[in-house]
């Protein structure tokens, strides 16, 4: 008889470990089914004993151990896959466990694999990190190069993307003459597609080209020898719910281990990993483009020159971006509008006391948005609750409400009067529920001459092909978001659009003068990359620093006297603490504190084990996009 202790394959298994018992001899590593409370979960074995060298371990046990139920693989994971875990889970202060749950697919589990031994890995002893920072059709055509020459080397290439429309735009992008070879991994393929490519995996005598979002990252080919980590820079890389990790930092670290050579590749690369570079921990792969050239006419609107009208309102459709689709209509050419925001107004104040309108719920500023009957509504984006337009001011009771910001639903609405026979369609949240509406409006627009796409952010991954006019109705709220990224964020999305503009590219704003806006239109990168990590260095913000956000929903003061004690306990950083709210069902007041540990301080086996005791109503995030 064994006993057994295995890692749990849960984000919510509460413990590190747990024990059972078995009667066959099994292998360190394997995979194995076992009962936790009343449902079955996958776990790793991570070591076996006999029951004569345990005996201390079942005199202690209350309630004695449960049986192992079934092997389902002897090794699942490769020693640096598991090394990578290990390296993750302490950086991000979380189990082992949690992290291969978030990078292997439920469906992996689903039968015993065969492994096939006459797989070769290559034989490595070092390989370096590139960074790849030019246009998208640049680094399409240096990736199929890479593809082509790691075939000749018979290695296979695992190209990684944070989005499931990415992956599915790049099969387009990259499958020409090698489709025999591409296998595509993602959530919205089938359990039997799945089981089809872990088999194509497994039986390939020729490499692979394996396109793949970061939750199949443990189904990359044994004889992977490129890492190419694409779309860097997006923030979909890093988890919103448990165990909060960043997947670039998982596949870095199994980059590093493994010995795989690893390309960080996008339009504008974070902070952080250009950082890297100047430090030299990064080598290029291109040398970097600091400073872009374009070949579409600019243009800068002061949106300070539009007055309000005797209503109070202020056109969100400058005669510049009139202009402008007038132009590309003639052309039959194609204009999108990007939206920072949906509805007709994304905030509304009272007009007598300047008091936020917000959902009586959970106190989120309310949206004005128009119904299919053409009414007006006011809806709270973060809990769905619904108010009538006729409401009142709660601070004053004024029937004065005043809206503010640009919504694309109102630089919709603006165009349909201004333009009454203009193909005009709007793609954001509202019109497009799922992926597969997304791509029908898109269609729909490159396939009508001279139409105009009003969006938000949502649109850009269905954007696929270049397009005669850009426009940018307005960015000044982004500006406003309590986010030491958002500067970044802003850059990276202007630069993006500014890509994908053929003859014009046009910018209303507010504030003309903001260094972001004009980085973007000068194209010096050199000059917003200096600026910002001036600015982070400053304030000890990444990657000067690993900010570690701890929060919990208020219960009555008992958990805020937590959190202050919980300061002590972690002197000499200071913890900083403020009031917050936590998403836990609904938003629920809570409180929050950040910490900042110097980068090269952490982990620390104190802190990291002070974090780790904590009950599971503290949620822990390690390096956060936010600090709110």
């Amino acid at each position: 008889m064994k006993l057994v202790s295995v890692i749990p394959l849960e984000t919510k298994a509460y413990r590190e470990t747990l024990t059972y018992f078995s009667a066959q001899e099994l292998p360190v590593g394997g995979l194995v089914s076992v009962p936790l409370r009343k449902k079955i979960i996958y776990a790793l074995i991570s070591e076996v004993q006999d029951v004569s060298q345990g005996k201390i371990a079942i005199k202690k046990s209350k309630i004695g151990f449960k049986k192992v139920l079934k092997v389902l693989d002897k090794k699942p994971y490769s020693t640096a896959f598991i090394s990578a875990a290990q390296e993750t889970a302490r950086f991000y202060a979380t189990s082992i466990g949690a992290v291969l749950s978030a990078v292997t697919p439920i469906v992996m589990f689903k039968r015993i694999r065969e492994t096939d031994e006459h797989t070769k890995v290559p034989d490595r002893t070092h390989a370096d990190t590139y960074i790849l920072q030019t246009d998208d059709a640049e680094r399409m055509t240096r990736y199929k190069s890479i593809v082509r020459e790691s075939f000749t080397r018979a290695e296979s290439v695992a190209y990684i993307v944070p989005t499931i429309q990415d992956a599915e735009n790049a099969i387009l992008l990259l499958s020409k003459g090698i489709s025999e070879y591409v296998i595509v991994l993602h959530s919205d393929r089938t359990s039997r597609d799945i089981q089809q490519s872990i088999h194509r995996i497994k039986s390939a005598k020729h490499p692979l080209l394996v396109i793949t979002t970061p939750g199949f990252l443990a189904l990359a080919p044994p004889n992977t020898g490129t890492l190419i980590l694409e779309r860097e820079n997006s923030h979909s890389y890093k988890q919103l719910i448990k165990p909060f990790i960043d997947f670039r930092f998982f596949a870095t670290t199994l980059a590093r281990i493994a010995h795989l050579r690893l390309i960080l590749g996008d339009i504008l690369l974070s902070s952080e990993s250009v950082h890297e570079y100047h430090e030299g921990h990064y080598l290029e792969l291109v040398a970097p483009k600091w400073h872009t050239i374009r070949n579409a006419k600019q243009e800068l609107v002061d949106m300070r020159n539009y007055k309000p009208n005797l209503r109070g309102v202020t056109t969100s459709v400058s005669e510049e971006l009139a202009g402008l689709i007038t132009e590309m209509r003639a052309l039959s050419d194609h204009t999108f509008i990007f939206a920072g925001r949906t509805g007709l107004a994304p905030t509304t104040i009272c007009g007598d006391c300047g008091t936020l309108v917000v959902c009586a719920r959970c106190q989120t500023p309310l949206v004005l948005y128009k119904t299919t009957g053409h009414k007006r509504v006011y809806l709270c984006r973060r809990c769905g609750e619904k108010s009538e337009p006729t409401i009142r001011c709660k601070n004053c009771t004024s029937w004065r409400l005043v809206t503010l910001g640009i919504g694309s639903e109102l630089i919709e609405e603006e165009l349909t009067k201004l333009f009454p026979n203009l193909s005009i369609l709007r793609l954001d949240r509202e019109t497009a529920k799922n992926r597969r509406e997304a791509r029908i409006i898109a269609k729909k627009f490159y396939d009508t001459p001279g139409s105009v796409l009003v969006g938000t952010e949502l649109a850009l991954p269905h954007l696929t092909e270049n397009l005669g006019g850009v426009a940018v109705a307005s960015v000044d709220a982004l500006f406003s978001i309590p986010d030491f990224r958002i500067n970044e964020r802003v850059m990276y999305l202007l630069s993006k659009l500014e890509s994908l503009a053929e003859r014009r590219f046009l910018v209303q704003t507010r504030y003309p003068e903001h260094s972001v806006i004009n980085s973007v239109l000068e194209g010096n990168l050199t000059t917003f990359y200096q600026s910002e990590l001036a600015v982070r260095k400053s304030l000890s913000y990444p990657p000067f620093s690993i900010p570690i956000k701890i929060s919990v929903a208020v219960d009555g003061q008992t958990n805020s006297i937590n959190l202050k004690k919980l300061s002590q306990q972690l002197a000499p950083y200071t913890l900083d603490i403020f009031p917050a709210r936590i998403k836990k069902g609904h938003m629920r007041a809570g409180t929050s504190g950040i910490v900042k540990i110097p980068r090269d301080e952490w982990p620390n086996e104190k802190t990291l084990a002070i974090l780790r005791s904590l009950p599971s109503s503290f949620e822990i995030v390690v390096d956060p996009e936010s600090f709110l």
